[in-house]
C-alpha cells in the first residue's frame, strides 16, 4: 500500500506485515468522519485540504471479477 507521506507498506490478507518504506513523517489532525452519502471517510481539510472516502466492503455475495475491480477508497480534493 503507498501513502501520501511516501511511505510503502506490505499487507497480507488485509494484516499489516512491515514497512518497504518506512514513513518520514505523518499527517497529524486528520479525523474519522461521514461522507454525504454515508461513506466511512477521513477528514484531512484542516491539514492538507483532502478528503479520503472508503467503499464498503464487498462479500460473498459478490462476483470474483467485482471483487477484484472494485474500488477501496476515492481520494477528494
Amino acid at each position: 500500500m503507498f501513502y501520501k507521506n511516501e511511505s510503502i507498506a506490505i499487507f497480507m490478507n488485509n494484516i499489516f506485515m512491515a514497512f518497504e518504506k518506512p514513513p518520514v513523517f505523518f499527517f497529524g489532525g486528520c479525523k474519522p468522519d461521514v461522507f454525504i452519502d454515508g461513506r466511512p471517510m477521513i477528514n484531512c481539510l484542516t491539514v492538507n485540504q483532502t478528503r479520503i472516502v472508503f467503499f464498503p466492503p464487498l462479500n460473498f455475495k459478490n462476483t470474483i471479477f467485482e471483487n477484484a475491480t472494485a474500488a477501496i477508497k476515492d481520494e477528494m480534493y
